[in-house]
């Protein structure tokens, strides 16, 4: 049984290093980089159609391709959106992602592998406490070998 419980703690493990590196990706496939004053330019010129947001990260249709910027960590990204849009931008489609993204689409996937896990070592010590309490094995007289 021993074997079990390294492939349930192996199994977490797994879960939660290939959830962490999704989640750390982020939602969005892998596009073309747009520099943050280009895309204020694009969108002032009326070039961008849809916006995605996820924490700094933006996926942009620019024309027909999808375009991925990243938002400086000193720039006000409502506010710069705001002033280009007076300044001539078009109403366009803003989505924003939550930050939990990955946890709004698998949110019992790990509640289901711990509960495996411990169905799987309470029988375990279950089936352990009811051998060590059997005693030691007495040969049956069924278990002889025939004369």
């Amino acid at each position: 049984m021993p074997r079990t419980r390294w492939l349930v703690i192996g199994a977490l493990l797994a879960v939660g290093i290939v959830g962490g590196a999704i989640n750390a990706r982020g939602p969005f496939e892998a596009h073309a980089s747009l520099s943050y004053a280009q895309f204020l330019a694009d969108f002032e010129a009326g070039r961008v159609g849809q916006i995605a947001q996820w924490r700094n990260q933006l996926e942009v249709t620019d024309g027909s391709n999808l375009l991925r910027v990243v938002v400086p960590a000193d720039a006000d990204f409502p506010f710069d959106l705001a002033q280009a849009r007076r300044a001539g931008g078009v109403a366009m489609n803003l989505a924003i992602i939550p930050d939990n993204w990955l946890g709004s689409y698998t949110p019992w996937v790990p509640a289901l592998i711990l509960v495996a896990g411990a169905v799987i070592w309470v029988s375990a010590l279950v089936r352990a406490r009811r051998l060590i309490a059997a005693g030691p094995a007495r040969p049956r007289l069924t278990d002889r070998a025939p004369l």
